[in-house]
């Protein structure tokens, strides 16, 4: 994937327009799926998806902080390789300023739409319950995983 001009190259000579990224201009952060085909972009305390492969126009809003003092530092998604959270596990590190407190907020997310999609709970016997917030962090800028 690569954004340039407002719109999206997906494969060679293949590009889809992100007209309807609603504040692309102003995101921060970027992170993509490897098992699906979204992008997703924060602006400020807000997190964006947008899928190229679902027939979407416009950019959805899967997240935002109930306070204003807080901005998402950081995307990751956990890459691929083991069922069933494979490419579907969305990091978003926030922080807030006023109070100089940091928080990793988890998504479960589909891979193919981009929207919160709890399976790996529920799965389990578990609570759909996404999203997970966990407190205790400083000032998050990069976030990788050990495998």
């Amino acid at each position: 994937m690569c954004i340039r001009d407002s719109y999206i190259l997906v494969s060679p000579g293949e590009d889809r327009c992100l007209a309807g990224c609603e504040n692309l201009d102003r995101a921060t952060c970027f992170t993509s799926t490897n098992a699906g085909s979204v992008l997703f972009y924060s602006v400020g305390n807000t997190l964006y998806s947008y899928s190229y492969t679902t027939g979407q126009t416009e950019s959805v809003k899967v997240w935002n902080s109930d306070d204003d003092d807080e901005v998402i530092t950081c995307l990751y998604m956990i890459g691929t390789g083991g069922f069933p959270t494979a490419g579907r596990v969305l990091w978003a590190a926030v922080w807030n300023e006023k109070t100089q407190e940091g928080k990793i907020v988890e998504f479960e997310v589909s891979p193919t739409t981009g929207k919160i999609e709890d399976m790996y709970g529920p799965m389990f016997g578990g609570p759909a319950n996404s999203p997970s917030i966990f407190p205790g962090f400083g000032k998050v800028i990069s976030m990788t995983q050990t495998i």
